[in-house]
């Protein structure tokens, strides 16, 4: 028997176990694991890019032409091309095009006989500096100077600031992706205790006699073969290199101790070495570990002695230039400031016309393609175009001083004249800069001519059928200067709404256009700044951004002071677009404008009018709860005008009513001033129900002459009068119903006639006046009644209806107001603004309501303990619920053993 007891018992207390491991592994389900919060990708982070990492990519040129050259059927016919550069940080105005154009029988046109790129980019800077001007005189009988001079920046011509103070400028590798700054420098070798680096060799002596037989010893090579060799020019490493046979190596000077003997100079005769070395039988060796390199290899490297190497800056390093087309044989450079009437004579410009060619540009600036991003020549049979850009770009230097790399761009995006550069160690380079105590490498080229790049880059127009065609595209937009509201919401927002309209020419099927736009925000509030910033998904109203014959684009301007998109006082939007042709001719073209927006300052603050002397003054704000809203007004009503300055910092003030001048001044109020317009103007809300009224005013800061301007929107209405309850707590409006949305969700229909309360409740109830003007007046007069008996109470806006009946009983209540203009608002209307007082006579409104008693009783429904609990149970949170199974958990652990040894006694009681 006591054997069955301990089986049931291991029995039991095996159940339990198991019961107890089943319970804790059910409460781990769901726990969150540490591992589940670490990032997958945490360690997935690339370095930061280098100036000569290769995955540097610099500017980039598209050539893209209006035509295909091939389809030209005549030689003359007009052709243009149009340059479209990326990843400048100007705009087109503000960047070099220098066009180049090859005749097939072209013919030299400067002083040289060859015909070569020089006279490519000089037949095309003629066309662009004529635009068709064929040596008439423009009738201006006055010679224009050199007023049509252009100082090209950066300018590197000039001869009073040294090279190395002039803007740097940088070149890209196409092949590796490398960038290099275009700098001559020099080789500086270094090594410890003053001594001097050299190569040297080791020299077998043979020296007459037995005095000193077959003798080494060490001799210098020509200085002049020490060379600082780049070793790895991502790393900016170096090695010193001698010629083979010999090794860099630090020797004594006369002065100083060094780690190697000294050397005999390189122009020592036997004589002399065997001479040293007998009499001194000391100091002329080569160490050990020089001598035994040289025997094995002929390649010295002498351990703890080897000088290092680098480079620096020559003091004229910098060798930027501009690519411009040059006046051969004339003494003078194009973008040098100087532009007279030799230089007119050779680009065949109007010595009595600033502008030849019209387009805004003076003439030296258009001979150096200032701004020139298309150019338009009579094409001939054999014709090949070229360009290259030169700008500013969105790359910073390595110079930490705020400045951007100067590159040009091409129009294959190649030039192997880089390439072969970069692959030469005796023009790839690179110096240390010492900026805030960090050494950092700028890689360099210290010999290349970017000439060499343009007949790669030559373009033949009749082969580029990919590029034979884009579309020109024009903008226009409206409002002129739109502004921008962000101090209220909803539909009746302030602010502007813009609208940009697309204008594609040279189509053939307008109706088949693809439009794309996009919007993007000035980054520093100016119109040209470091870089525009996309708002594209930021804007919250708008037209439809892209798709089939989009032609234009509109959207509000109501971004908020706490948007991420919140404009400066003033600023600037770039609104862009990118229309295509839908089929296989593949044109296309994009064009943005730039938008000037200004802000709207807070709404204008409405007041009432007081009339006393037959002139005006401000009385009681009005509209204070209609955020965002117009302000309801009466027919006839004057309101009073102020614009928010507490500070009292604005002045210069102008109102304007419907775009129409407001005026204030003495015969209007005392306040006002017959000279200039001050914080304050009145208006009387004329025309029909319904008009709307906009009241405009613009005033200056007197710290910074900043333009503010303010706004507020008012509606005339018919007064009317609605009884609502002012504490719905004691009588709320009936529930009649209820109304099914469109998204499938149901509210409740209040009724605004139908009221209830619970007997014994003190119900109150407020005439509530539209506009709301009316219940400040004190010639509005109102009248109650509560179950057609006259109410008679003190306060005219509100009632206390103490509710005495009981359930089941109704109250009907009736409010009437006779709404009326005082005498002096009449004469003033009159007297000012010529308003007869036939049309300001008085107005009576009345609304009426029931109050319905009900029981005072428990209103809530129960479905049910069941449903109770499983909606607790299905919206209690996960941490929560498992807390709960927790202490369920513990619980069990606890109980279980108790009510398994309540059932079996005995267990406890055995040892």
């Amino acid at each position: 028997m006591r054997v069955i007891k301990k089986n049931i018992k291991k029995t039991v207390l095996s159940l339990l176990i198991f019961l107890e491991i089943f319970v804790l592994t059910s409460v781990q389900t769901g726990i969150v694991r540490g591992a589940d919060l670490i990032p997958v990708n945490l360690n997935n982070v690339g370095p930061t890019p280098d100036l000569s990492d290769n995955d540097f990519k610099g500017p980039t040129l598209q050539v893209i032409f209006n035509k295909n050259a091939s389809e030209i059927s005549y030689d003359g016919e007009e052709i243009t091309a149009q340059a479209i550069p990326s990843d400048f940080n100007k705009e087109d105005k503000e960047l070099y095009f220098t066009w180049y154009l090859k005749r097939e029988n072209g013919t030299s046109l400067d002083e040289d006989s060859d015909y070569d790129k020089d006279d490519w980019k000089i037949e095309a800077a003629r066309i662009m500096a004529r635009n068709g001007f064929n040596g008439e005189q423009s009738g201006n009988g006055a010679l224009d100077g050199d007023k049509d001079k252009h100082e090209a920046w950066p300018s590197w011509n000039d001869e009073n600031n040294s090279a190395n103070s002039k803007p740097n400028c940088y070149v890209q590798d196409f092949e590796n992706g490398g960038v290099y700054e275009l700098k001559e420098t020099k080789e500086e070798f270094e090594c410890a205790n003053g001594s001097t680096s050299v190569c040297v060799s080791t020299k077998n002596l043979t020296c007459a006699g037995d005095v000193v037989p077959n003798k080494q010893t060490c001799q210098k090579v020509d200085d002049s073969e020490l060379v600082c060799d780049v070793t790895d020019v991502d790393k900016f490493e170096t090695s010193v290199e001698c010629p083979s046979g010999s090794t860099a190596v630090c020797v004594e000077d006369d002065d100083g101790t060094a780690e190697v003997e000294r050397a005999f100079d390189n122009d020592a005769t036997q004589a002399e070495m065997c001479s040293t070395i007998g009499s001194a039988n000391s100091g002329a060796a080569c160490p050990a570990a020089v001598a035994d390199t040289l025997d094995e290899n002929e390649s010295i490297t002498a351990a703890g002695t080897a000088p290092t190497c680098s480079f620096e800056e020559e003091d004229d390093g910098n060798i930027c230039k501009h690519l411009f087309a040059q006046p051969r044989g004339t003494g003078e450079k194009t973008g040098d400031g100087e532009f007279g009437d030799e230089e007119e004579s050779f680009w065949g410009t109007d010595n009595r016309n600033i502008s030849t060619a019209g387009n805004g540009n003076v003439d030296e600036a258009n001979v150096a393609g200032l701004g020139i991003n298309k150019f338009t020549w009579e094409y001939k049979q054999g014709d090949e175009i070229g360009v290259a850009v030169e700008g500013e770009t969105v790359f910073d230097t390595k110079h930490h001083d705020g400045t951007k790399m100067i590159m040009w761009a091409f129009s294959r995006n190649t030039c192997d004249a880089i390439s072969d550069a970069v692959e030469d160690n005796s023009k790839r380079r690179f110096y240390i800069q010492n900026t805030y105590g960090l050494q950092e490498g700028i890689a360099s080229i210290g010999e290349i001519d970017l000439n060499d790049c343009l007949e790669e880059n030559l373009i033949d127009p009749s082969l580029e059928v990919e590029n034979s065609a884009y579309l020109e595209v024009s903008l226009s937009h409206t409002p002129s200067s739109p502004l921008n509201d962000s101090f209220t919401e909803g539909a009746l927002n302030r602010g502007d709404l813009v609208n940009v309209l697309s204008e594609t020419t040279n189509t053939n099927n307008p109706d088949n256009l693809s439009y794309k736009w996009s919007i993007y925000k000035s980054s520093d509030g100016t119109s040209s700044p470091l870089s525009w910033t996309d708002i594209t998904d930021d804007i919250k109203e708008h037209s439809q951004f892209s798709g089939l014959n989009v032609a234009s684009f509109n959207f509000k301007l109501n971004f908020l002071s706490t948007d991420t998109v919140s404009l400066r006082e003033e600023d600037y939007l770039k609104v862009k677009v990118e229309v295509s042709e839908n089929g296989n001719s593949a044109k296309s073209g994009n064009k943005y404008v730039i938008i000037k927006i200004g802000q709207l300052g807070a709404n204008i603050t409405p007041r009432g009018t007081v009339v006393q002397n037959g002139k005006l003054s401000s009385g009681e704000e009005i509209c204070d709860s209609y955020s965002g809203e117009s302000c309801l007004v009466s027919k006839n009503e004057i309101v009073s005008l102020s614009v928010p300055d507490e500070e009292n910092s604005l002045e210069n003030f102008s109102w304007k009513m419907n775009g129409g001048s407001l005026v204030c001044n003495k015969n209007v109020s005392s306040s006002c001033s017959d000279s200039q317009a001050v914080n304050l103007a009145f208006f009387p809300a004329t025309g029909n129900i319904g008009d709307e009224i906009e009241i405009t005013a613009e005033a200056t800061e007197k710290s910074t002459g900043l333009l503010k301007k303010f706004s507020k929107k008012f509606r005339i209405i018919e007064p009317y009068v609605k009884i609502i309850s002012s504490d719905n707590n004691l009588a709320w409006a009936k529930n009649v119903g209820f109304f099914k949305q469109l998204d499938g969700t149901y509210v409740p229909d209040l009724s605004d006639k139908l009221f209830q309360a619970t007997p014994g409740s003190k119900v109150k109830l407020k005439a509530a006046f539209f506009p709301e003007s009316i219940g400040l007046s004190d010639q509005t007069m109102v009248k109650w009644q509560i179950n057609g008996a006259d109410f008679s109470g003190n306060d005219k806006a509100e009632i206390e209806l103490a509710v005495d009946e009981t359930a089941g009983n109704i109250y009907n209540v009736d409010v009437r107001a006779v709404v009326s203009q005082s005498a002096e608002i009449r004469t003033a209307l009159a007297n000012i603004w010529g308003i007869s007082q036939s049309e300001t006579g008085e107005t009576i409104v009345e609304n009426s309501i029931q109050v319905e008693v009900i029981q005072n009783e428990y209103l809530g429904l129960i479905k049910g303990t069941k449903n109770v609990l499983a909606s607790v149970a299905s919206n209690v949170p996960d941490q929560v619920m498992f807390l709960l199974r927790i202490i369920l958990a513990i619980a069990f652990l606890v109980f279980f053993p108790r009510i398994i040894f309540s059932l079996f006694p005995g267990f406890k009681n055995e040892k």
